[in-house]
């Protein structure tokens, strides 16, 4: 529907993806406060940001070496979360 309304945003698909990625974490994170959250928001939106400017011609970054970034600090992320949360509930499950 986006693309239909605005045909320019089919030049920077990956930027939407990214972008919407990191805008459900910023409302997960507002809402939930989950740890991975707080560290994926950041990476995803910043990704978007250098995949905007990559897709624009800007600069010159690879895809997959970006994409391969963004995918290792979600791993990473919710490792930290696992390792440290566990399966315990949080203070405002409580």
């Amino acid at each position: 529907m986006l693309v239909a309304m605005w045909p320019a945003i089919r030049a920077f698909p990956s930027t939407l993806i990214l972008f919407a990625m990191g805008g459900a974490c910023l409302i997960n994170y507002a809402r939930n406060g989950t740890l991975h959250c707080a560290i994926t928001a950041p990476v995803s939106l910043l990704a978007a940001l250098v995949m905007a400017l990559s897709e624009a011609g800007i600069w010159h970054v690879s895809d997959l070496v970006l994409w391969g970034l963004v995918l290792v600090a979600v791993a990473t992320a919710f490792l930290i979360e696992w390792r440290t949360l566990g399966g315990r509930p949080r203070a405002a499950d409580a």
